[in-house]
Parts: C-alpha cells; structure tokens; sequence
C-alpha cells in the first residue's frame, strides 16, 4: 500500500498512527499541534459540519465519529479531550529522535531542522482553511457521487 510514498499524512493514516509506527520503525514522526480551542473552532466548521450532515454510514466522516470520537461530536469537551488525549498518547509513545510536535505557526525552521533538510526560500504556506476545505469537500462528494 505504501510502496513508492515516502510518507503518509491526515486521515487514515493518522488513526492508524500506531501500527504504521511499529512497522515503519525508522520514520520520522510529525505530530501537527495546535491550541486545543482553536483546533475545535476549525473541527466545528469543516469535519464536525460534514460529520453532522452525513447520512452514508461507510464515510470517512461517520467512521471518524464512531471509531475515533465514540459517537460523540456534539460535546465540545468531549470532542477536544480525544484531541488532546490522542496528542498526549503519541507524545509518550515516542522520544525526540523520533517525534517531532509541530506547533502550527512554527515555521519551516523545526521541521527542516528535524528532517535535516534546508530551509526553502519561500513563505511557509498556510491553507485548508475552512471556507477551502469545503470548497473540496463538496468538489469530492460530487465526484464521488455521494458521501466523503
């Protein structure tokens, strides 16, 4: 499945964060991190909204809810528990060779400096805010002809 990537990003590979670690075992980690709240007013106006709106229950989305939030997206403390806990769970799993907690807003420096690569001569973008995450989604659901 992996063969011909050199690394994997977002869902699914990052509920199974775990296994491709164990299997992976000289891979880099990146954990993308954020302020907790700010993460949630993001989750609430792009993948809670999809999850909310969705019917299809072999979406990503409703797996998401189910498999990873217990079902439970409209409790806010709740929802950002499993965010932080999940950030916690991969954080004791691994030691600062291995793992880098990226805080959003960071920049290039970190994370060159973990990947031992130079620093590129351009902006750090910043994207998928929700209005462009939205604007995919639906271009997806209509490719698709149904649910993501």
């Amino acid at each position: 499945m992996f063969a011909g990537y050199q690394a994997t990003v977002d869902w699914p590979g990052a509920y199974v964060w775990r296994d491709l670690a164990d299997h992976f075992t000289e891979a880099k980690i990146l954990l993308s991190n954020r302020d907790s709240a700010s993460w949630y007013r993001s989750m609430d106006k792009t993948i809670l909204d999809a999850m909310r709106n969705s019917t299809d229950p072999e979406s990503i989305g409703m797996r998401l809810k189910q498999n990873v939030l217990g079902g439970n997206i409209t409790d806010k403390d709740h929802v950002i528990a499993t965010f932080e806990k999940n950030v916690a769970d991969v954080q004791a799993a691994f030691g600062p060779d291995r793992l880098l907690t990226f805080n959003i807003g960071d920049g290039w420096a970190p994370l060159c400096e973990f990947l031992n690569c130079a620093v590129p001569d351009q902006p750090f973008p910043h994207s998928n805010k929700p209005d462009e995450f939205n604007t995919k989604l639906n271009a997806a659901e209509t490719a698709r002809g149904g649910e993501v």
